[in-house]
């Protein structure tokens, strides 16, 4: 059988992921963040994330301090029933700083806009989550994983990109971005491979660059 050329296979995948995150304005109403006002307090840009409760542990890598408890078999539980994928613990390393970079990098264009709007805090309207996105963090909320999920995330301690302060409302979004951003990604190997089970590290770093391109 006569294999796609590169740049298709490319093409093709790139477009299901653009399907997959495609933008919507931030102020709709059937966006996550409600429309209009939104009340926040007022959080220091030292505030440990993406969630409200933290232990004091800590691990530095690349300027931003990350304690990652292992969650092995949770997040194996996680990749099976988002996608049927198997992943192992060096998988799961380079899954958890992917999302955590890419969850960085809402952050920072959070800020920006909250600054082009003359706000110094970021309220939830000012991320720019695609309403691809949106849909895999309402559906996350239905996994039973979940909620082990979200309790693993209260006890890593981040600290978020430079002057980056986020209102409350915000900031309880972050583990649901996280995990919506998780059951993407782990879908996007479906997309790229209908029959893989286990990726190998050239599909996780398509998978990578996929998103970047589309982010």
């Amino acid at each position: 059988m006569t294999k796609r050329p590169q740049f298709l296979w490319a093409l093709a995948v790139g477009r299901d992921l653009a399907r997959l995150l495609r933008p919507v304005r931030p102020n709709r109403p059937d966006e996550i963040a409600p429309a209009g006002l939104v009340r926040y307090r007022r959080r220091s840009a030292s505030i440990l994330w993406p969630g409200p409760h933290r232990t004091s542990l800590d691990l530095s890598t690349g300027g931003t301090h990350v304690t990652h408890p292992s969650g092995i078999p949770l997040f194996e539980r996680f990749f099976r029933s988002a996608a049927s994928i198997k992943i192992d613990k060096n998988d799961i390393r380079r899954f958890r700083e992917f999302v955590d970079e890419q969850i960085d990098e809402i952050a920072i264009a959070g800020r920006n806009s909250a600054k082009w709007n003359g706000r110094d805090v970021i309220v939830a309207q000012d991320l720019p989550i695609t309403k691809g996105v949106q849909e895999r963090m309402r559906e996350f909320d239905k996994f039973e994983e979940a909620e082990e999920i979200r309790a693993l995330l209260r006890q890593v301690v981040r600290q978020p990109p430079g002057d980056v302060t986020f209102g409350e409302d915000a900031e309880d979004l972050l583990p649901e971005l996280f995990g919506g951003l998780s059951i993407a990604l782990a879908r996007s190997f479906r997309l790229m491979d209908p029959t893989v089970s286990k990726p190998s590290t050239e599909q996780w770093n398509r998978a990578f660059t996929l998103f970047r391109l589309v982010f």
